[in-house]
């Protein structure tokens, strides 16, 4: 088969990731309006992005003209939070967040943003998170037409952005943000709809230093970082040797999600495994990769649930995880387990990794991943002294804890500047 076979081969791998959609009731939230009957279908998707231009009409206010009384030791915030699968960590990171705050004092509400119609059992919801995900105390609620008054809401995706905007009962909106969400999309309508929320003059919470200096260079947006980190009960360096058997290989695999660049992966991992063969097991997780071609052998894990990780982790020499936008939560746990990763060199990763202390950042090309992989598959003091730097520095990083703290302090600078009412808009 030659390469440019193989090249097309992959390009089949990409699937459409889809936009999320925003139905009846995140379009009635906005206009009180009710969608009636089917729609043509060549029509479905532009009404689904009609919140969009009744945002640009109506406006938004980030100070609204709302008083209340609050209580910076208790802080009431609502969350509007997009609809999610079992094994998304964005929404993990929301999550472990509310938890945190809800250790601190602070009181949390969970409005869902659906992306499907049949989601509309709040009890059920709540189960998934606190099976799935972690468990939490702040209610699941799904009437959005009518959200209880808070000192804060948030946004946590840039479709959420929008009907916060239309928010009048809190004091303050704010920008739970995690990634440069227009990179999600090609150049086209979403691209613009996603980059329009950061001049929405919210206050940004950023996943990292990265997203912030985005935010305040380009956008002259008010933002601040809170670290990333690692769950310290549940990632762990082996206690002993590694199991005997080949030399394995992690691939974050999920070709859904173009920023994970799945096929510069597959196509590595490919020339990785013509110059070693049998010598090498490649793993995958994160996506379902059932009726793909196969390049090359692999074991497919598919969705691992979170407390599995650790013992596959502890199987591992190695794992090729990377992201072409802000960098993931699974480096720092894979380092937090000492296994040696290999990252893109590129600069969403700044503040998180650094090529050779704590990870290898490759340039973005088939070939030179390969060449990485084959470096450290043939260098055991190399591999070995990755492995214990990564380790070094994750234990070294923040907690959740202390990013909660991070997320409460800016919260409570905000609430302090809430504009007196002859100074907001009305």
């Amino acid at each position: 088969m030659s390469v440019w076979t193989k090249v097309a081969k992959a390009c089949t791998l990409i699937e459409a990731g889809g936009l999320p959609l925003l139905l009846r009731e995140t379009r009635g939230f906005l206009s009180g309006e009710t969608v009636g009957g089917p729609q043509p279908t060549r029509n479905r998707r532009l009404l689904d992005f009609t919140y969009v231009s009744r945002y640009g009409a109506l406006g938004a206010d980030p100070w609204p003209a709302f008083a209340r009384d609050h209580d910076p030791a208790r802080l009431v915030i609502n969350w509007l939070v997009p609809s999610f699968d079992i094994g998304s960590g964005g929404h993990m990171t929301i999550f472990r967040m509310i938890k945190n705050l809800e250790a601190l004092g602070h009181e949390n509400r969970i409005y869902i943003l659906f992306g499907h119609p049949e989601v509309h059992d709040a009890a059920a919801i709540k189960r998934t998170i606190d099976e799935h995900f972690v468990k939490i105390d702040a209610p699941v609620l799904l009437d959005m037409a009518n959200m209880l008054d808070s000192d804060v809401v948030f946004a946590t995706s840039w479709p959420t952005a929008y009907p916060v905007g239309q928010v009048k009962n809190t004091l303050r909106k704010c920008y739970f943000v995690q990634d440069f969400e227009p990179d999600f999309y090609a150049k086209g309508s979403e691209w613009f709809f996603a980059e329009a929320t950061y001049r929405f003059g919210y206050y940004h919470l950023t996943a990292g230093p990265w997203l912030t200096d985005v935010l305040r260079g380009e956008y002259g947006a008010e933002a601040d970082p809170f670290q990333l980190s690692w769950d310290r009960d549940l990632y762990k360096p082996r206690s002993g040797p590694r199991p005997p058997g080949k030399f394995r290989v992690l691939f974050y695999a999920r070709p859904v999600t173009p920023r994970r660049c799945f096929e510069l992966g597959m196509l590595a991992l490919d020339l990785f495994y013509q110059r070693f063969g049998d010598q090498v097991e490649i793993v995958t997780i994160g996506g379902d990769l059932q009726g793909y071609e196969p390049l090359f052998p692999f074991t497919d894990l598919g969705v691992v649930a979170m407390s599995d990780m650790p013992a596959l982790y502890d199987t591992l020499d190695l794992a090729l995880v990377h992201s072409s936008t802000n960098c993931s939560l699974l480096p720092l746990e894979l380092m937090a387990s000492r296994v040696p990763v290999i990252d893109l060199d590129l600069p969403n990763v700044a503040g998180t990794l650094t090529d050779g202390e704590n990870a290898l950042l490759v340039p973005p090309t088939p070939w030179d991943l390969a060449n990485a992989l084959e470096r450290l598959y043939r260098d055991d003091a190399a591999r070995a002294g990755l492995a214990e730097r990564g380790y070094r520095h994750a234990l070294g990083q923040p907690s959740w804890e202390d990013a909660a703290k991070v997320v409460e302090q800016g919260l409570v600078a905000q609430l302090a500047r809430v504009p007196a009412p002859a100074q907001r808009r009305s």
